[in-house]
C-alpha cells in the first residue's frame, strides 16, 4: 500500500514548536499538539525580581573562567548529578548560597579562585 505524504509526515517521530505549535510525543505512540499560547498580562513585580536574578546569574556563569566551569562539570560528574556545570551555579544564584559551589569544589579537591 503506497503511502500518502500526509501520512508520511505523521509517521515521523516530531517534536518541538512548528509555527506556534508544539508537538509532543509521550510513550511509544501518543502524540500531542496544543497551540501556544502567550501571557496577555504584564509579569508581576515578583516574576520581574526574578527574571532579572536569573539575568544577572546567567551573566556571572559567563564571567566565570574555563576552569571554574570545568571544575562544576566534575562535581557533577563525581556525584553523578543529573545536572550539569550550570544548573549547579545556577541553583547556588538562585539561593544566595555562593559559598556551595567553593565547597563542592574542595570536596573533589579542585580549587575555586
Amino acid at each position: 500500500m503506497p503511502v500518502s505524504p500526509a501520512s508520511a509526515i505523521f509517521a515521523m517521530e516530531l517534536t518541538g514548536d512548528i509555527a506556534g505549535i508544539t508537538y509532543v510525543q509521550r510513550g511509544a505512540q501518543r502524540r500531542t499538539s496544543y497551540v501556544k499560547s502567550w501571557p496577555d498580562k504584564p509579569a508581576t513585580p515578583a516574576q520581574t525580581v526574578v527574571r532579572e536574578k536569573w539575568k544577572a546569574g546567567m551573566a556571572a556563569w559567563k564571567a566565570l573562567t574555563p576552569q571554574q566551569k570545568e571544575t562544576l562539570e566534575m562535581v557533577t560528574s563525581f556525584y553523578s548529578m543529573c545536572a550539569i556545570g550550570q544548573n549547579v551555579w545556577m541553583s547556588s544564584w538562585m539561593r544566595n548560597d555562593m559559598e556551595w559551589p567553593a565547597e563542592l569544589a574542595a570536596s573533589i579537591g579542585r580549587p575555586w579562585p
